[in-house]
């Protein structure tokens, strides 16, 4: 905290500890016309393996590296301005696709990223601000009942979308199949 004077300095506390530096107005006036470092995100997109995940909650025993290799991956992005962090994912609720943003602490993939795919900075902009896109995304998404296909229309294409239209690359790899928009017949089944 900090104790702000006008002039005269006030008298020494009893303890002899202050909270905090003393600013006289000139200092406090310095202060807030002194350049401010422009807010930036960091956007980080992060997979961990979906089988190996479930083989473990099951057994507690981890897929080999091998296994792990040729395994589907699912994909999230985080935002991070150093003050808030959140967590943007797809999935499914019933048979129908889903997206969500959620404080990072709150997501269920918060500390489990085992693989980065892609990291960009977003100057300029906080967290709050950076993550409007994604909340955009996920309320049309959820609004449209578009089906869960799980090679096809999943949780890794809501991250290619949203990356593709915001960051202007779609991320994803062979480990995340559905990331490129799919060529089948929405109707057909997940194959």
């Amino acid at each position: 905290m900090v104790t702000m004077i006008d002039g005269v300095l006030p008298p020494p506390p009893v303890s002899g500890r202050t909270e905090g530096p003393v600013l006289s107005l000139k200092d406090y006036a310095a202060l807030q016309r002194a350049p401010k470092r422009a807010p930036t995100t960091r956007v980080t997109v992060r997979s961990y393996d979906v089988p190996g995940s479930w083989l473990n909650k099951l057994t507690g025993k981890q897929l080999s590296d091998e296994a792990k290799a040729y395994s589907p991956d699912h994909m999230y992005a985080e935002y991070d301005d150093g003050r808030e962090q959140y967590i943007y994912r797809g999935g499914p609720r019933g048979a129908f696709l889903s997206a969500r943003v959620d404080p990072a602490r709150e997501s269920p993939d918060y500390g489990r990223g085992e693989r980065v795919l892609y990291r960009t900075e977003l100057p300029g902009q906080t967290a709050r601000q950076a993550i409007q896109p994604a909340r955009e995304a996920a309320d049309h998404l959820n609004r449209s009942g578009q089906p869960y296909l799980v090679f096809g229309s999943n949780s890794n294409s809501v991250i290619g979308d949203l990356t593709a239209d915001q960051l202007g690359h779609r991320v994803g790899d062979r480990q995340t199949p559905g990331y490129r928009p799919s060529t089948l017949s929405p109707y057909l089944p997940g194959w």
